[in-house]
């Protein structure tokens, strides 16, 4: 296949990228930083609990563990815990989400800039005001949506941290184990708060690059330019290129680092490798760890394309979004 020539616009989209990966980079390390106070916090209730119930002998009920006092009071302390975590997450997210509108504004503004230059054009367009996309950015503290998202980690952190207990007190498996399990179980708060904050984020900077291209006028729609690597995702890569108008908003997945690049009126269409293609060009093993073995095996073969992983939804809450659809619904019939 011939190699695309790669337009000015797109080399300085990628360079974009790479300060948007490096600031994930950063929201993931703070965020893990203060999560460990969490588990500082928690891990000598956990362990007295599991040390106790040792103690019980192995004829333990289930509903001897509900009934118990310092479990009662680990599932407050793991409450409170949480809460004082997810008042300090609200403040980091929504001051990232103003970082990130501003980024969205300046990076749409020069791409759109960079594109009229790049064929002939001096036109300059103004950047659209931060008080057009403050709306899209969550209040920080209690009661804030950030906040209350954050807060629905709650019962899965629980059911986490119970059945690791129930299940090692079935096994007979030791109070120090289990208790270290337990906390590892816990995690599972970080990993929504993570998945939280860096959906959130990135939602604010492709919206306010959305509103500064339509607010443009010299705009006609807009270019999914994926993120390429060995985390990128199937969906993603099948969705490279697709076009929008300015006035819809792109469907996501949680995660997702998909960015934008303007389709500017009376401008030859940027253009450059596909999703698809690049994953043609990868070794087996980044194939199947961005795939999975079965849906690999049927994309090789020529019995699936990269576009029939996709199901588009629209989410009550987050409107256009992306799953990915089962290996069992793509398998040919017969």
């Amino acid at each position: 296949m011939a190699e695309i020539a790669e337009s000015v616009v797109v080399t300085r989209m990628k360079e974009y990228q790479k300060a948007l990966i490096a600031r994930d980079a950063e929201t993931v390390y703070q965020m893990g930083l203060h999560w460990l106070r969490v588990e500082n916090a928690l891990e000598a209730s956990i362990s007295a609990l599991a040390l106790e119930i040792a103690e019980m002998g192995v004829d333990v009920d289930i509903a001897d563990i509900y009934r118990m006092r310092r479990y009662q009071k680990l599932l407050a302390q793991t409450q409170a815990e949480l809460a004082k975590y997810n008042l300090w997450a609200a403040e980091y997210v929504t001051q990232n989400q103003q970082k990130m509108a501003v980024l969205g504004i300046e990076h749409s503004s020069s791409l759109l800039n960079l594109t009229l230059m790049e064929h002939g054009s001096m036109a300059f367009f103004d950047k659209i005001p931060i008080d057009a996309v403050q709306l899209l950015i969550g209040n920080a503290g209690a009661g804030g949506p950030v906040y209350d998202l954050l807060q629905t980690a709650y019962p899965d952190m629980v059911d986490r941290m119970t059945n690791v207990l129930i299940q090692n007190v079935a096994l007979g498996i030791g109070p120090v184990q289990t208790a270290k399990e337990m906390v590892a179980g816990a995690s599972i708060g970080l990993d929504h708060a993570l998945t939280t904050a860096r959906t959130e984020q990135l939602r604010v900077y492709r919206e306010a690059s959305r509103q500064q291209y339509e607010s443009s006028g010299a705009v006609r729609g807009y270019k999914r330019f994926a993120s390429k690597s060995g985390n990128t995702c199937a969906l993603c890569l099948a969705l490279d290129g697709e076009i929008y108008p300015t006035s819809d908003l792109m469907s996501v997945h949680p995660n997702d680092r998909c960015v934008m690049i303007p389709l500017v009126r009376g401008v030859p269409e940027p253009m450059w490798e596909s999703g698809e293609d690049w994953l043609r060009r990868q070794d087996p093993v980044t194939q199947q760890t961005i795939l999975g073995p079965g849906a690999m095996d049927l994309w090789n073969k020529g019995e699936i394309e990269l576009k029939d992983l996709v199901n588009k939804v629209e989410h009550p809450v987050w409107g256009p979004s992306l799953k990915r659809v089962p290996l069992r619904d793509l398998q040919p019939e017969g």
